[in-house]
């Protein structure tokens, strides 16, 4: 009876083995386009929260030319803090540091005397803070010194080319930043795609390497099978 012969080659497992390196590399790109996919995620809610904060600054502002109610001014610093303490979460995120810098510039161009007048301060973690008791007796004792302090807080803030002026224009920072990370994802997922193309390739080259060696290896122990049968004929 014919007696079948197998090699102790487990191609599978050498296979998998010479695949790991390549997956790797592809795994490794995949985080890189994750991450540049977080950053412009982060971007896109930034871009969004100073526009917000943007708005309420221009409402601030729109007193000076025609007067807002003291309830109205109210609302808009409350506003105006929340979607600042908002903005400064997400630039701090930020690994780029002209955004990661950005609320701190915005509140260097805040009229800090003004500020403090109204009730409007920063602790010393940045965070905008809001002492509305303050800006309540404010109104009710000094309603036009309470006007002339918001005219002139956000000025410098609001002015061309200030830091949320560079930030929010078409073609700013913000705008370039996006660019360069969307073109780095582009390239990135095209490398991935290549990657994962040759993945294939050098699979079945292998298969078909040690395929053939393992068909080699038994052909090679049927021979010595065979000839140790011969040779235990014979004697």
């Amino acid at each position: 009876m014919a007696t079948s012969v197998s090699s102790n080659l487990n191609v599978d497992s050498i296979v998998s083995a010479l695949m790991k390196p390549y997956q790797e590399k592809v795994s490794k790109v995949n985080s890189e386009i994750s991450s540049y996919q977080v950053t412009l995620s982060n971007l896109s809610k930034l871009t969004s929260s100073l526009t917000s904060l943007k708005t309420s600054l221009e409402t601030i502002e729109s007193n000076e030319k025609t007067a807002l109610t003291p309830e109205k001014l109210k609302e808009s610093v409350k506003s105006f803090v929340k979607e600042f303490n908002s903005a400064t979460t997400l630039t701090r995120s930020s690994k780029d540091m002209s955004v990661n810098r950005l609320t701190q510039q915005l509140r260097s161009e805040i009229d800090p005397i003004a500020a403090r007048e109204i009730g409007l301060s920063f602790d010393k973690t940045g965070v905008a803070v809001f002492n509305e008791v303050k800006f309540d007796a404010m109104s009710k004792d000094d309603s036009a010194g309470l006007n002339a302090a918001v005219n002139k807080i956000f000025d410098k803030a609001l002015a061309t080319n200030s830091s949320m002026d560079r930030m929010l224009k078409d073609g700013g920072k913000l705008d370039l930043t996006e660019a360069t990370y969307t073109k780095k994802v582009t390239e990135l997922t095209t490398k991935k795609e290549k990657m994962e193309d040759q993945l294939g390739g050098y699979e079945s080259k292998y298969r078909r390497q040690y395929n053939a060696l393992e068909k080699a290896l038994i052909v090679m122990d049927s021979n010595q099978a065979m000839m140790a049968n011969l040779l235990k004929t014979s004697a």
